[in-house]
């Protein structure tokens, strides 16, 4: 299943990072220093020893190092060079590598090309992709637990976080408008539920908050590369991508139409500006002979140029037509499972009387091998005479999410 092995291998990471936090001597040192310099603010009613330096933190950053006189500025500072970007425990570049890249459909940088996503699906979750900086948060607020900061300190830097990347307006429009702080949340509560952490217990906290974390919904995205997994075709990963299969061959020179997909091959994907030169020049190809059928001299004219005109529209439905061709045998050749079975099947009761109820309820509709009904595909249950009518249709939904059954006549 796409992205779920990524997701594995995230939580794998972000867990183990967590835990060696538990026996890290930094985290130990900042935890006793802490506890110090609170045990000697006695006006410390917020976790702050004095006004300065909760005026500090409502600044920026680079402020607390001015407070120099202040022994708690100096080790907020001491914990903040471990968060920032590109320091000890900003995994991002990490989770760059496990994670999944993707290309927002819609979404621009600042050069104006599209934007980049890092990221994976959850377990449950078919329909988003999750943020990869989520983890790098979970584990802030972990490790910032360990570490003797209350639960207030870390919300009011990972809010001020927020604040200083605009996550209160970019998110609210661009992505579910939620922000890095409640993933910092989910790491306050791990260490505050007391007792050893379990794996589980991150991606169950992970599942429950997932509707607060930061995602993008799978269909606004394009996978950069996909790897083939057993039972991929060509058209399914076309759907899942929302592409055409013609945008697929044209950025992989070397992949067949006709050809199966090995295992393991990495295929790459079309960003949206190639896609957009590719629609362009296919929409190109089809204006042009509209103006032929519309041209003065191709209606009424003679000679040389209605001549030219006349082959060049020829040489257009030529080109359709065999691309049309083309096409079906690609979708007979890749719909195909490896045995040589169809993968997409219209189930056919062969008007069977005896057939029970539950079957009878399948007559007509569309199935995929790969997602069988409860009882599995035609003849396999015990004592079904129902038979499997192959399908090839471009039609066909994303089978995820669907096991009983597509109804084309419907949908």
């Amino acid at each position: 299943m796409e992205g779920f092995k990524e997701y594995d291998a995230v939580i794998n990471f972000i867990y183990n990072e967590m835990t060696e936090r538990e026996h890290d001597p930094r985290v130990k040192r900042l935890s006793k220093i802490f506890e110090d310099s609170r045990s000697r603010a006695v006006d410390n009613v917020l976790g702050f020893t004095n006004r300065s330096v909760a005026q500090a933190l409502n600044k920026k950053v680079p402020d607390l190092q001015k407070a120099t006189n202040d022994t708690l500025a100096s080790n907020y500072k001491d914990f903040i060079d471990l968060v920032e970007n590109r320091k000890a425990w900003d995994f991002k570049p990490q989770l760059a590598h496990i994670a999944k890249k993707y290309f927002h459909k819609r979404l621009l940088n600042k050069k104006g090309k599209a934007s980049v996503i890092f990221g994976t699906p959850i377990d449950g979750d078919f329909e988003y992709v999750y943020d990869y900086d989520i983890y790098s948060n979970i584990h802030y607020g972990y490790a910032g637990r360990l570490s003797n900061l209350t639960r207030l300190e870390l919300e009011t830097g990972s809010r001020y976080h927020d604040s200083k990347e605009g996550h209160g307006f970019f998110y609210v429009f661009n992505m579910t408008g939620n922000e890095d702080a409640n993933a910092v949340r989910i790491g306050i509560n791990l260490f505050d539920k007391k007792g050893k952490l379990k794996k589980e217990d991150l991606r169950q906290a992970i599942f429950e908050d997932r509707m607060n974390l930061n995602r993008w919904k799978r269909s606004d995205l394009i996978e950069a590369e996909h790897v083939v997994e057993p039972g991929d075709t060509l058209i399914e990963i076309a759907r899942i991508n929302g592409l055409p299969i013609e945008a697929i061959l044209m950025k992989n020179k070397g992949l067949r139409k006709n050809s199966r997909l090995p295992v393991g091959r990495i295929i790459k994907m079309p960003d949206p500006d190639e896609i957009r030169v590719f629609l362009n020049k296919r929409n190109g190809e089809e204006t042009k002979a509209k103006e032929i059928l519309n041209n003065h001299e191709y209606l009424f004219g003679q000679g040389i140029v209605h001549d030219r005109l006349v082959q060049e529209l020829h040489q257009y439905f030529v080109s359709v037509e065999e691309k049309e061709k083309s096409a079906r045998n690609l979708s007979e050749e890749i719909c195909k499972t490896e045995n040589g079975e169809p993968l997409y099947y219209i189930w056919e009761t062969q008007n069977d009387n005896r057939v029970r109820s539950s079957h009878a309820e399948r007559q007509g509709k569309v199935f995929c091998r790969k997602n069988p009904p409860e009882g599995g595909n035609p003849g396999e249950d015990y004592g079904c005479r129902c038979r499997a009518i192959p399908y090839y249709g471009n039609d066909l939904p994303d089978w995820n999410n669907i096991k009983d059954g597509f109804n084309i006549s419907k949908e």
